[in-house]
């Protein structure tokens, strides 16, 4: 993952350690003071490596998880595809000449090693072996020479050795004998066309290659990979022509559709290296293929492999990206953690400072110092945090393997743990870039030190105004400007917040001579705020968003909340300091620990800043659980439009009426009503293909696209998040797509991959171009309204007439249904499944898969708080790290404390109240950020596909987050503040150590 970022990053890295190198041979006194400082002070050594090897952790561990999720995949494609490379569909029989005989010009193709003609069709297969009736309404049955199928993947073992099956027996899959519950020799019952074959299992054979085939996509849409079956060669032509004689002595009866054809091609080269040959082979068959149509044959090329490795590439790349973004924060976290280690440092060092600048080293040689010994521990952290994270990695994968496993109710996908070496030194690297870069840029702030006051530790004077504030305020009110202009321009999300940020703080540096430097700072800060929280509501800005964008936002809003914390630290202070008598222990306890974060506003506001990013992302996260969890009723209403239970039926042999097999049926009591529509695939071109996330332009598979009718209209509530000003309601945009040819509607989520707030890629008056992928003829239509519903019914919806014009008279597959009063839709589902059987039928009930996908998407949430979990461990690490290391700067003042009579329990307390003054706010700010925050996404996102909805505090489990958070950081202050209260004036008010 990120493989071809590696060199760029490993060529800075080993431009740093060069240029660290030489620093440190030319100067040997640097050197010695450098590898001094580490050696002499282990416990500060660890502190540092400490702060620095969480972020890598989180890193390699995000890499990991996409690593994994890569790996798998491809696994997972490698054995489901095997050889073929290629493939090409023939629906139509009398064109299967044709086409056979173009191919046949591959055979003389030396990037061609192997050719396969196979027949197809998905229909139901059902047994009671089990005790029970158990069927698959959409299995594969493939009928091809098994032995010409093992000759194909040679030289690789097939598991379709064997031979043949004969009169009466099918070869199965292990997957569907494991949904049928069936083993060799045991009964089940095929419907190929819609008429019942009763046949014995001859063996069931392992998937893997060809015995896994997919072949093509089902009609409900849903993943059936790999549950197929093998008849006898030439059966389902000979089963096709009974079938439709048959039909023709029944007047009314459904059309039937003869079994597809199914040209596969291997490339030269194994599994996994013929898949290079891909382009060129696929271009040497396109050419073979473009003169047939001319003379109207119909053929449908794909490579399939190059396809499902991409889609493989992209949902890596994309889970990936997607723990690594929300793992940014609690790398911020360390970073931030390692400045504060770093400041508080040469704080404790000030004294020693200021005696090397007095002796005759130069800024610069200080600065080249602490770049030497931060370049020693920003390596040990790099080296130790790619373990961490290998393991960190490992724990991630194999909870998501199981939350895999829930998802794919088919069992097609198992997630394995696979992490790179590219991956573990791309992560190393780039823990050791942010590291060493954390510790040059504080080492300049550092270095800017008054000899004098250093070796008296004195504080620094105030600085004397200057022209370069002014300058750099003037700069970032530019720039910000010009990104936020951009940004509300495009309905760009980043830009539409981080310019008018950058507004804000360069009139901060503008003002800051004419006016009080709080005042202006406060003002600056709280307009961050209110900007940040209000450009959604305002200027519709995440209509198009990306995962970046939480972070941004995130790091925005705690960050100016963190200067506004900070520069009102008096007000706060006063008014706690009112609540306790001065003259008690208690009092002076409250004096003495709040002294010192009001007077070192920048210390506290990075470690508020750490904390409360942390304590903002668990929140939000925790927010989005209850969100999924409480829309489960909303959602159903909206993503059904009114109906219970949608079933599709086999393209092969459709219901011939559905309305009236399924209303005057059997089952005809338990439905209310029924709607019909036609659905068939196609490939859509959006105005801006590259919006559409890489690997899902085109998978291979195309889109469904609904051919809508007036009894749809009639009995829909279907309704629109947005539509083009002409349509005064809902009813109206749907009136017009059933008269308008040029018209289209699409779901909420069309074309849109990722997570965060619902992306939007096509917008009513955009024009898309639509393309039958078995004849190839394209047209375009009018984008007139974009539905709420983007879950189950996703793609787009065209007129009859219009769906008419692209794909010809289409039997309608698709049936929805409103069942009776009182009836329970899964019981129904379940009737319907068996009922219709012999066409097909695969019928689901909306609520049922809302509530499926809500669990899992509850519990990658789960994942991510589990993952975040670091992030609250460096917080809270943080902040005991911190009272460490102000326990060992502060020993001086601490002895004098002890001198004049504070008892060490007065001392303590000071501590202890320190910590939890800081975590307080840090929690505070965190928490209720958090909350507003997860208001604006439910707001942004749900309102779009649900009227009044309701938004939830997660109170119990915030309580929570804020409860452990709060005692952990008490629990982590403990012992510093006990070695404070130990302190022996003598001792502490000596200089040297």
């Amino acid at each position: 993952m990120y493989a071809s970022s590696l060199p760029v990053f490993a060529a800075l890295a080993a431009l740093v350690l060069v240029f660290v190198a030489m620093l440190a041979a030319r100067n040997r006194v640097l050197r010695r003071q450098a590898l001094r400082n580490v050696v002499r002070r282990p416990g500060e050594a660890a502190l540092v490596i400490l702060g620095s090897l969480l972020g890598t952790a989180i890193i390699v561990g995000s890499f990991a998880m996409g690593d994994s999720l890569r790996a798998s995949a491809k696994s997972d494609v490698y054995r489901l595809l095997g050889q073929v490379d290629q493939q090409v569909f023939v629906v139509n029989p009398a064109d299967t000449g044709a086409v056979r005989k173009a191919l046949e010009n591959l055979d003389d193709d030396s990037r061609v090693d192997g050719r396969i003609e196979l027949k197809v069709v998905r229909a139901g297969i059902a047994s009671d072996s089990s005790g029970a009736l158990r069927a698959e309404p959409e299995a594969a049955i493939y009928d091809f020479p098994l032995e010409a199928g093992v000759e194909f993947e040679a030289p690789l073992a097939s598991s379709l050795a064997g031979g043949s099956p004969g009169p009466g027996e099918v070869v199965i899959t292990d997957r569907l004998a494991g949904t049928l519950g069936v083993s060799a020799g045991d009964r089940v019952a095929l419907y190929p066309f819609g008429v019942e074959r009763i046949m014995t299992v001859d063996r069931v054979v392992e998937v893997n290659g060809l015995s896994g085939y997919s072949g093509p996509p089902a009609a409900s849409g849903m993943f059936r990979r790999g549950e197929n079956a093998f008849v006898e060669p030439g059966s389902l032509m000979t089963w096709w022509q009974q079938a439709v004689a048959e039909s023709a002595k029944k007047p009314g009866s459904s059309p039937v559709t003869p079994p597809t054809t199914i040209f596969i091609v291997s490339n030269s080269g194994g599994v996994e290296e013929g898949n290079e040959l891909s382009d060129e082979v696929n271009a040497e068959m396109a050419s073979l293929l473009e003169p047939l149509k001319s003379s109207g044959v119909s053929a449908e090329l794909q490579p399939i492999k190059q396809i499902s490795l991409r889609v493989a590439e992209a949902g890596g790349d994309f889970l990936g990206e997607t723990f690594l973004v929300i793992g940014s924060f609690s790398v911020l976290a360390g970073i931030l953690l390692l400045v504060n280690i770093f400041v508080m440092l040469a704080e404790e060092r000030k004294t020693e400072l200021g005696m090397l600048r007095a002796v005759g080293l130069s800024r610069g040689q200080l600065v080249r110092g602490f770049m030497i010994e931060g370049c020693f521990y920003a390596i040990e952290a790099a080296l130790l945090g790619a373990a961490l994270g290998v393991v960190v990695g490992r724990v991630i994968v194999i909870v998501a393997s199981s939350i895999f496993a829930k998802g794919f109710s088919s069992g097609s996908f198992s997630l394995s743990f696979n992490i790179t070496a590219t991956s573990v030194a791309l992560g190393a690297t780039l823990g050791f870039l942010m590291s060493f870069a954390t510790v040059a840029v504080t080492s300049f702030r550092i270095s800017r030190i008054n000899i004098i006051r250093a070796i008296r530790d004195l504080p620094e004077p105030a600085k004397k105004a200057s022209v370069g504030p002014m300058i750099a305020g003037l700069l970032l009110v530019l720039a910000g400007a010009a990104m936020a202009a951009n940004g509300l321009k495009e309905k760009v999300a980043a830009p539409s917040m981080i310019g008018p940020a950058l507004v804000f703080f360069g009139l901060a540096l503008l003002l800051g001579r004419l006016l009080p430097r709080r005042l202006v700072n406060t003002i600056s800060a709280a307009g961050v705020l209110a900007w940040v929280l209000l450009v959604d509501p305002i200027f519709k800005v995440f209509s198009s968003s990306e995962n970046t964008d939480f972070v941004v936002m995130g790091i925005l809003l705690t960050f100016a909340a963190a200067i506004l914390i900070s520069e009102n630290q008096e007000l706060i202070a006063a008014v706690l300091r009112r609540m306790r008598r001065a003259n008690s222990d208690w009092g002076l306890a409250l004096r003495i620990g709040l002294a010192y974060p009001v007077a070192r506003r920048f210390r506290t506001g990075m470690t508020l800043l750490m904390f409360g990013l942390v304590i903002f992302t668990l929140v939000v996260i925790a927010s989005m659980a209850r969100m999924q969890g409480g829309l489960v009723d909303s959602l159903s209403e909206v993503e059904s439009g009114g109906f219970d239970i949608m079933a599709s039926s086999s393209p092969a042999r459709p219901l011939a009426n559905p309305r009236e097999a399924i209303e005057n049926g059997p089952l005809g009591g338990s439905v209310q009503d029924t709607v019909v529509l036609p659905m068939r695939l196609s490939q859509v071109t959006p105005p801006d293909p590259s919006k559409v996330r890489e690997g899902f332009r085109n998978t291979g598979t195309g889109y469904a696209t609904y051919g809508v009718n007036q009894d749809f209209i009639d009995s829909t509530d279907f309704g629109f998040r947005d539509r083009l000003p002409e349509f005064e309601s809902d009813r109206a945009v749907w009136e017009r797509l059933l008269t308008d040819p040029k018209t289209a509607v699409i779901d909420g989520g069309f074309l849109s991959f990722g997570g965060g707030p619902l992306s939007q890629l096509v917008f009513p008056g955009d024009t898309l171009v639509i393309e039958n992928p078995t004849t190839g003829e394209k047209t375009e239509r009018k984008v007139i309204g974009t539905m709420k519903a983007y879950m189950l019914m996703r793609g787009l919806y065209l007129g009859e007439d219009s769906f008419t014009q692209l794909f010809g008279q289409v039997p309608p597959n698709i049936v929805l249904i409103k069942a009776s009063g009182g009836i329970d839709r899964s019981t129904l589902a379940s009737e319907l499944n068996g009922a219709f059987i012999e066409n097909g039928v695969q019928a689901r009930v909306y609520r049922d898969v809302i509530e499926s996908d809500m669990q899992v998407n509850n519990q990658f949430i789960r994942l991510m708080q589990g993952y975040l979990g670091l992030g609250l461990v460096v917080g809270i690490a943080g902040l005991g790290v911190v009272m460490v290391r102000a326990v060992r700067e502060r020993r001086r003042q601490i002895g004098m404390l002890k001198a004049i009579g504070i008892s060490s329990a007065v001392v303590s307390r000071s501590f202890m109240i320190e910590s939890t003054f800081v975590a307080l706010e840090g929690i505070f700010a965190g928490t209720a950020l958090g909350l507003v925050t997860s208001y604006n996404i439910f707001r942004s996102t749900t309102a779009q596909q649900v009227s009044n909805p309701v938004f939830e505090i997660p109170a119990l489990e915030v309580a929570i987050l804020v409860s452990v958070a709060l005692v952990a950081s008490i629990i982590f202050t403990i012992f510093p503040a006990r070695s404070a209260s130990k302190i022996q004036p003598a001792v502490a008010l000596r200089i040297a150590d």
